[in-house]
């Protein structure tokens, strides 16, 4: 999660949604797992901007 942040911090859109995915595909069931899917599609609507 942390990663996703600083990736978020840096701009780097692309990382951060890449971070959330391994987090939602590795700790499914995890309170960061589940909250996953809203953090993806926060950096995927800043990368169609």
């Amino acid at each position: 999660m942390k990663l996703g942040i600083a990736q978020e911090t840096k701009g780097n859109w692309d990382g951060a949604k890449s971070a959330y995915e391994q987090i939602k595909k590795d700790y499914p069931t995890s309170n960061e797992g589940t909250q996953a899917d809203k953090y993806i599609a926060r950096a995927e609507a800043m990368m169609a901007k």
